[in-house]
C-alpha cells in the first residue's frame, strides 16, 4: 500500500496540471454528492394532438328592453275626450284611429275658413279653379309616388353599404383591409363615418314616412318632401366618398382585385339610383310650386297674395280639424292610454304611449369594448328574469361621442332582437354578450 501510495505522490508531482484537474473534478462531484440541494425542478413536456378550431372574443354588458319605436301621444288641440277606439294592448297599422277630441269647435272654424275663402275666388271660374285645385292635388300626389319610390330603393341601398363596410367578406371591412396604409384605412374610415351618418338621417326619415300617407295635409308633404332631399343628397355623398375610396385602394401596390369589380359595380349602380331618387324629388317640388302658383293665378277674383294668406289660413284650419283625431304614427300596440272618457285635456297632454312591436336593448361599454364593437356584429341575449330564454341579436348603432361618468367613458351600443319573444316585456334587465 505504501509502494502505491507513493507512486501516486511521484505522478502528481511530475503532473501538475493533471492532477490539478482531477482533483477539482473529484471536489465538484463530492458537492453535487453531499452538499448540492435536493429538488432541483425538471424539465417537463406534455404532448397533444394540434386540432383547428373557432377562437370566439366577446364583450358583455347589461341593460334594458325597449322598443324600437316609442313615443307619447300628445293632443295637439284642447278639448273634451270624445271617445277612445282602441284598448290598451291593442295592435294597430299606421294611421289607424286611436281617439277623437270634441272637434266641433274646430269643425266650425275650418266651415269658416271654406266660407271665406270660397268668398274670395267666387269670380273665378269655377271650373277653371277645379281644373287648377286637380292639378295641385295631382302634384302632391306625384310628391307621394316620388317618394314613396325613393324610400323603396333604400333598403337594397342601406344592404349592400353594410356588407360593403361592415361584412367579414365586405370588400372595404377592416379583415380585407389589413396590411393596407393608414391612407387607405383613412379614406375608407371618411366615407364610413358619411354613410353611418346618412343611415341615421334616413331612419328618422323612415319614422316620419311611415307616419303620413298620400291623403296627408300639403304642409306635412312639404317637409317631408324635404327631409327626403336632405337624406339623399347625405346618402349621395357617402356613396361617392366610398367611390373615390374604391378608386384610390386601386393605385396600392397591395391592391387586391378580388371583389373589385363586384364593389364598382354596385356603388355605381346605387349613385345611379340616388340620382334618379334625387330628380324626381326636385321635380315634383318643381310640380307643386308651378300648380300652386297657376292656381293663384287662375283665381283671379282677389290680390294672389290675399288668396294665399286665405288659402294658408283654410289649410290651417284643416289641420286643427285633423289634429282632433288620435292616429297610430307606425304600426305598433298602444301599450297604455292615459287619458279618460269626456275628460278635459289641452293641448300637449299625453293621449298614451304607443310602441312598436320590434324590441331593442342598450348596453354601456367603456371605450376599450366599445372600440371592439361595429354595427352588424351578432350578439346573445338572456334575461334575469326569465330562466333558460337566450335570444340573438344584432348590433345596430354604436354611439360616436361617449359620455364621461368618473372619468370613465362610456359609449351606448343599441342591439335589435332579432326574434321575438311575447314573454319578453319592455324594461326588462338583460345581459348581451355581443360577439367581436
Amino acid at each position: 500500500m505504501i509502494q502505491i501510495f507513493s507512486k501516486i505522490r511521484a505522478f502528481a508531482f511530475a503532473h501538475k496540471i493533471v492532477s490539478l484537474v482531477v482533483l477539482v473534478l473529484v471536489g465538484y462531484l463530492a458537492y453535487r454528492t453531499f452538499f448540492a440541494p435536493s429538488g432541483t425542478a425538471q424539465t417537463l413536456y406534455t404532448i397533444g394532438t394540434v386540432e383547428k378550431g373557432t377562437i370566439v372574443s366577446t364583450v358583455t354588458g347589461t341593460g334594458q328592453v325597449s322598443s324600437s319605436g316609442q313615443v307619447d301621444l300628445k293632443a295637439k288641440v284642447s278639448g273634451s275626450v270624445l271617445s277612445i277606439i282602441a284598448v290598451d294592448g291593442t295592435e294597430v297599422t299606421a294611421g289607424s284611429l286611436l281617439a277623437r277630441i270634441d272637434a266641433q269647435n274646430a269643425l266650425n272654424a275650418l266651415e269658416s275658413a271654406k266660407i271665406s275663402y270660397a268668398k274670395l275666388t267666387e269670380a273665378a271660374k269655377t271650373s277653371d279653379v277645379q281644373s287648377s285645385q286637380d292639378n295641385v292635388e295631382k302634384s302632391y300626389g306625384d310628391t307621394w309616388s316620388a317618394i314613396s319610390n325613393t324610400f323603396l330603393s333604400y333598403p337594397g341601398i342601406i344592404s349592400g353599404m353594410d356588407s360593403l363596410f361592415y361584412s367579414k367578406g365586405g370588400y372595404l371591412a377592416d379583415y380585407f383591409l389589413a396590411g393596407q396604409s393608414d391612407t387607405v384605412r383613412g379614406y375608407r374610415d371618411v366615407s364610413g363615418a358619411k354613410y353611418d351618418n346618412a343611415k341615421r338621417i334616413y331612419t328618422n326619415a323612415l319614422l316620419t314616412y311611415n307616419s303620413l300617407s298620400r291623403s296627408s295635409s300639403p304642409s306635412d308633404l312639404k317637409k317631408l318632401l324635404k327631409d327626403t332631399e336632405t337624406m339623399v343628397l347625405g346618402m349621395s355623398n357617402a356613396v361617392k366618398d366610398t367611390q373615390n375610396t374604391l378608386t384610390f385602394l386601386a393605385t396600392q401596390s397591395t391592391y387586391n382585385s378580388t371583389g373589385a369589380a363586384s364593389a364598382n359595380s354596385s356603388v355605381n349602380s346605387w349613385i345611379g339610383t340616388l340620382n334618379t331618387n334625387y330628380s324626381s324629388l326636385i321635380s315634383a317640388q318643381g310640380s307643386i310650386t308651378s300648380s300652386e302658383a297657376a292656381l293663384l293665378k287662375t283665381q283671379t277674383g282677389a290680390e294672389p297674395l290675399d288668396i294665399q294668406a286665405e288659402l294658408l289660413n283654410l289649410q290651417q284650419k284643416q289641420q286643427e280639424y285633423d289634429d282632433s283625431f288620435i292616429r297610430a304614427p307606425f304600426d305598433g300596440v298602444l301599450a297604455k292610454t292615459d287619458v279618460k272618457l269626456g275628460e278635459d285635456i289641452n293641448s300637449g297632454t299625453v293621449i298614451g304611449t304607443f310602441i312598436s312591436k320590434k324590441s331593442i336593448a342598450t348596453i354601456s361599454l367603456n371605450e376599450v369594448d366599445a372600440a371592439k364593437v361595429k354595427i352588424g356584429q351578432k350578439a346573445t341575449i338572456t334575461f334575469d328574469a326569465i330562466d333558460g330564454l337566450t335570444l340573438t341579436g344584432t348590433v345596430s348603432e354604436v354611439d360616436l361621442v361617449g359620455t364621461v361618468t368618473q372619468g370613465v367613458v362610456n359609449y351606448d351600443v343599441t342591439v335589435v332582437f332579432d326574434t321575438q319573444d311575447d314573454r319578453v316585456l319592455s324594461g326588462m334587465s338583460v345581459n348581451i354578450s355581443v360577439a367581436t
